[in-house]
């Protein structure tokens, strides 16, 4: 998810209905080949989804690693560091191509 020109977020859901976001800058974007990205990650926030609650937000250290969801299966993966612990996230795509839009 690209929230401003620059930043990337990958968003997973957690049980509950909570969130955790690894963010980085989309300038700092890496392609090791054609079809695979390495998103280096600067902060990590987790939101437990309840209005009025803040969300936690850590300066983190890490990696997003994915492939190209239009080539089929591939699997997005993060993790990093924090000064609160590690925080880790994987996601194996159907291999069906992303709906527009989102």
């Amino acid at each position: 998810m690209n929230n401003d020109r620059r930043k990337v977020a990958f968003i997973f859901s957690v049980n509950g209905g909570a969130l955790l976001s690894f963010v980085g800058d989309g300038a700092q974007q890496v392609n090791p080949s054609p079809n695979t990205a390495t998103q280096p990650v600067n902060e990590v926030v987790f939101s437990i989804g309840i209005e009025g609650v803040p969300d936690n937000r850590f300066q983190a250290a890490g990696t997003c690693k994915y492939g190209n969801a239009f080539a089929g299966v591939t699997q997005i993966t993060c993790t990093a560091s924090t000064d609160k612990g590690d925080f880790s996230a994987r996601f194996t795509t159907s291999g069906k191509p992303p709906r527009p839009g989102f």
